[in-house]
């Protein structure tokens, strides 16, 4: 068959002898698709490696590889019997026939029953049986040349015509013993005749070449290389000698060797100690030479996956470029449970397998391998399992667990070890970085720049994973997309998967910054990407679902948590029903919290805030909370935009958009209870009393509404039926008024639209974000102190004209009325500016004489203008108002004047 395949323009042999499942079969399939597909070698190389040892994901991978084009024109099974054998290996022959038609040749001994499909025509399938090679009586006579008429009768009714086994006796005929050899094969069952004449053949040879066939034996495609070190001589006289005698084929490009199939199984049964012993003994030879493959794969024929993983001793250009086919091949072949006896194969596989395991399967192997990693081991290797558990813990979020494994590890760091000190200024970076603190990590960065410096790669992911978040969250775009450029030109030389990261990085940087052409730019990249190492779709294809506006029912790969927490917000920004938007924004909140990046769990709050108007002042709160830990002065601008109403929210504004834009084309509305004003786009609105009322009570909390709820605060002196439909009259007009985005719902219940904003929601966020902390406000939020000062009860009530306010809405507005007026009171006093504490103050105490804090803050700007006098007199004031209205009899002011005094110093 070997000597036939040169026919066809390209093809590929699949040797199945030995293989022990579906899953052996796979990966079998895959090496041999590999070596005819050069151009796939990379990408091929690195999926043996990451894909698990599932059968089903094997399978899907070798159909995607066989059905992408014709080549190999002929693909060759040899000792097709497995397929038959070993389970799922007939389906898989099955399916691989079904996805792409190709000249699919069969080699076995035996007749299988494979199944073809009932998609081929008779004629699509050509099986060449044991009689259809049969020699003719005329080949015969050019095979025998030397025998009589009545000799090659005998030799055709023994063999009935079959080529090896005449070819056999043609080799014996020099032996002389031909008529005595023909007299015994009488004796011999047909099919037991080969085995026969090869055992004569194999009691004719010397010892020294027995040893040599027993070798090729052994050994699959062996080399002379590989029988010399099994043998430890010189063999090359024995192969001449063998070249005449024994059936075997020679690969004129490679050299290697191949014994006839039956010869070779033959052999094995009867040797099957010494064949094994002839394996090792050439590994062993292929290990000391320096070549690790070989010896490794020589260790897996035999079954020996310890041995196999004991032989490949150099991992370090693994980790920087693309491993060679032989290298994942027999890593392919290690399970985990071989992988970590051995770390440093471990740590170099993880970057492959990232994408076949969940991140807490990762964590839990990487702790597995550091908890058991022997003290004495060599500095590279304590450096790469360190390595491999950080990563693993700062994806899920685990920080701080992180923080306490450095400061573990720098403890027990020796005086003068500087690769150990500089792997540790590495990953407090890192640290520093995803938990925002990047003045920090601008220090850092000159310390790192030598691990930079010594790998592409690491400088790569260090670019995509480190920095880039740094200029996003600092809203600097044009530095992001340069420094994700230059990890892109990194990485792509090393032709491995992980070049990915760095285009999907870029590619959400462009959509968060509101760039499309650029997004889809990206998009493109990626894609191209996911398909040149189809490996990955594993882990990505929820970001390129997310990302084509179809994530609806995908589930997750094993994308990094970032990934996943970009994909969903991308995903909430292009669903359609409002139901599922908000699901995916949900879900972008619940994995951006078990991240450790505070950045992405500030814009994914901030998402979910523009989808759920009824929760936005908790999710902005808690978004503006985790940001004051971010150093990034342009988030925190624009989170208080944000929460102020305002249209332009700095740095958030394309990001705001994407939610905004998709629920309604309507401008914002803008409704200031406090103020008595509603506007649509900036446009003031003349509402009714009545119509008012019911959009300052909606604008009470951010929540659904009950009709009934309503009606009973609104319209208390009516039966509910005429309770209802004043409601639902009032709601139109308002309607028609600021557009019918502003009130949404039914009869049955309403709320206030996502395009509304209410100052009462932006009072609230800035008292809570002030209470207790004694921090001074910023000019913008001391502006909105002023703007926000509410009517007075009296005015409000007027702007209602005869509707009634719900007791409870009057009684919030006198808080926030009291607690404006004394936040603007405590700032302007801490601030020096006593005028304006003073105006602050007396404006709380004419609405109650009685209280403490104002006239705190009015004694206290009085005694920091040095005017005991004026105090005096206001202690005496606010006294007379306690007996007057409470009934107690006020202290000394020597006696209240001591504690205010010594805040005064």
């Amino acid at each position: 068959m070997r000597q036939l395949l040169p026919a066809y323009a390209s093809w590929t042999i699949c040797d199945l002898a030995g293989a022990r499942d579906g899953l052996d079969v796979a990966r079998r399939i895959v090496s041999a698709l590999g070596r005819a597909r050069p151009e796939k070698a990379d990408a091929i190389a690195q999926a043996q490696i990451s894909l698990p040892n599932e059968f089903d994901e094997w399978r899907a991978f070798v159909h995607g590889i066989w059905s992408e084009r014709s080549v190999p024109e002929a693909f060759v099974f040899e000792n097709a019997e497995v397929l038959e054998i070993v389970f799922d290996g007939a389906s898989l022959f099955h399916d691989l026939l079904r996805d792409n038609p190709r000249v699919v040749i069969t080699c076995t001994r035996v007749s299988l029953e494979l199944p073809y499909g009932h998609g081929l025509a008779p004629s699509d399938v050509l099986v060449v049986r044991q009689e259809d090679l049969r020699f003719s009586s005329k080949e015969l006579d050019e095979a025998l040349p030397n025998l009589d008429a009545e000799g090659r009768s005998a030799v055709e009714r023994v063999s009935r015509g079959w080529p090896v086994v005449v070819s056999l006796i043609a080799r014996l005929l020099a032996e002389g013993d031909l008529p005595d050899l023909l007299g015994r094969l009488d004796d011999v069952v047909h099919d037991q005749l080969y085995e026969y004449l090869a055992s004569q053949l194999i009691a004719s040879l010397p010892s020294d070449q027995l040893e040599v066939v027993l070798t090729l034996a052994a050994i699959s495609d062996a080399t002379r290389a590989d029988i010399e070190r099994a043998l430890k001589r010189e063999v090359y006289g024995d192969l001449q000698m063998l070249r005449g005698r024994v059936p075997m084929s020679v690969d004129a490009k490679t050299g290697a060797m191949q014994l006839h199939p039956m010869l070779a199984q033959m052999l094995l049964r009867q040797y099957s100690s010494l064949c094994e012993g002839l394996v090792r003994a050439s590994a062993s030879g292929a290990a000391a030479a320096g070549d690790d493959i070989r010896a490794a794969r020589l260790y897996l024929a035999i079954g020996d996956k310890r041995a196999a993983a004991s032989a490949i001793k150099d991992v370090g250009a693994f980790l920087t470029s693309t491993p060679s086919p032989g290298l994942a091949e027999v890593l392919s072949s290690l399970d985990g449970k071989i992988l970590l006896e051995f770390p440093a194969l471990w740590c170099a596989a993880i970057m492959h397998r990232g994408y076949s395991i969940t991140p807490h399967d990762w964590l839990r192997t990487a702790r597995h391998i550091w908890d058991h990693l022997p003290s004495g081991a060599e500095t590279q290797l304590r450096h790469s399992v360190m390595s491999t558990l950080l990563n693993a813990q700062v994806n899920i979020g685990l920080c701080e667990e992180a923080s306490k494994l450095l400061d573990g590890i720098a403890a027990e760091t020796k005086p003068g070890d500087q690769a150990t000190e500089m792997m540790i200024v590495f990953w407090r970076s890192v640290l520093v970085s995803y938990e925002g603190r990047y003045e920090e990590l601008s220090a850092y960065m000159r310390e790192v720049m030598p691990i930079l410096a010594a790998s592409d790669l690491t400088h790569a992911l260090y670019l995509y994973d480190v920095i880039a978040p740094m200029h996003q969250a600092r809203g600097d775009w044009q530095r992001a997309n340069e420094t994700l450029g230059q990890a892109r030109e990194l990485a792509a030389p090393t032709r491995l998967g992980v070049t990915i990261l760095p285009t999907v990085e870029s590619a959400f940087a462009a959509w968060f910054s509101g760039n499309d052409e650029l997004f889809e730019r990206y998009m493109d990249d990626y894609e191209a990407l996911v398909k040149q190492y189809p490996w990955t779709i594993r882990g990505h294809r929820f970001f390129i679902a997310c990302a084509r506006g179809r994530g609806a029912g995908v589930p997750y790969g094993y994308e990094k948590t970032k990934t996943r927490a970009q994909a969903a917000m991308i995903a909430g920004a292009l669903s359609k029903p409002l139901s599922e938007a908000q699901s995916f924004a949900r879900e972008a909140v619940a994995i951006a919290d078990a991240s450790s990046r505070r950045y992405l769990r500030v814009i994914a709050r901030v998402a979910l805030a523009e989808l759920v108007p009824e929760e936005r002042g908790r999710l902005l709160t808690e978004a503006w909370q985790i940001s004051e830990t971010l150093q990034s002065r342009p988030m925190g601008d624009a989170l208080h935009a944000l929460r102020s109403g305002r249209d332009d929210v700095g740095m958030l504004s394309p990001f705001i958009a994407r939610f905004r834009h998709f629920h309604s084309q309507a401008p914002i509305i803008s409704v200031r209870v406090l103020a008595g004003e509603v506007s649509v786009g900036g446009v003031p609105v003349k509402l009714s009393p009545s119509e008012f009322a019911v959009v300052a009570t909606l604008a009470h909390q951010r929540r659904w509404y009950d009709a009934a709820e309503l009606c009973e605060d609104l319209y208390p002196e009516l039966d509910s039926e005429a309770a209802g439909n004043r409601l639902y009259v009032y709601v139109h007009r308002a309607r028609q008024r600021l557009g019918h985005d502003a009130i949404v719902g039914s009869r049955s219940g309403y709320r206030l639209g996502p395009s509304v904003t209410v100052d009462l929601w932006e009072a609230e966020a800035l008292i809570r974000d002030h209470r207790g902390q004694g921090a001074p406000l910023s000019d913008d939020e001391r502006a909105r102190v002023g703007a926000l000062t509410p009517l007075s009860r009296a005015e409000l009530t007027a702007l209602t004209g005869r509707a009634r306010l719900p007791i409870a809405f009057e009684c919030r507005v006198g808080e926030l009325h009291h607690d404006l007026l004394l936040l603007g009171a405590k700032d302007a006093l801490d601030g020096g500016r006593m005028r304006e504490a003073l105006t602050f103050a007396d404006a709380l105490i004419a609405d109650d004489p009685c209280d403490e804090e104002a006239n705190s803050c009015r004694i206290r700007a009085f005694l920091l203008q040095e005017d005991r006098h004026a105090a005096e007199a206001a202690w005496r004031s606010y006294g007379a108002s306690l007996r007057a209205q409470a009934g107690i009899e006020p202290p000394p002011f020597d006696a209240y004047l001591v504690p205010h005094t010594m805040a005064v110093r």
